[in-house]
């Protein structure tokens, strides 16, 4: 019935419940997960000057790399029961970014 599924998540305690659930509806379906998180778009200049900032010892965070650490924090809630899940960290708009990934990825 459905062979792929796309939920958003922006790492607060309702989108991890909306993870909960679409986690639990692909394993019963057997289901490929894609779970969409979106990040502002920052200018190079601006990444350069946080960097020059940053103290050497201290590795610098970008907003996509809070992305990828927010959405591998939920893909563990899927790994953990056996569904595929795939990430998907997208720049701009997060309502864009769940429609362009159910999109790409015929989702159902």
């Amino acid at each position: 019935m459905f062979n792929s599924i796309v939920v958003g998540t922006d790492g607060s305690r309702t989108a991890t419940q909306a993870v909960r659930e679409a986690v639990d509806v692909a394993g019963a379906l057997g289901a490929t997960l894609h779970l969409v998180s979106a990040y502002p778009h920052v200018s190079e200049a601006r990444l350069r000057a946080e960097r020059r900032d940053t103290p050497a010892d201290m590795p610098a965070t970008t907003p996509r790399h809070e992305v990828e650490e927010l959405l591998d924090d939920a893909a563990e809630i899927a790994r953990k029961t056996g569904v595929t899940v795939n990430l998907q960290p997208r720049e701009g708009d997060p309502a864009d970014a769940i429609i362009d990934v159910a999109e790409e990825q015929k989702a159902d």
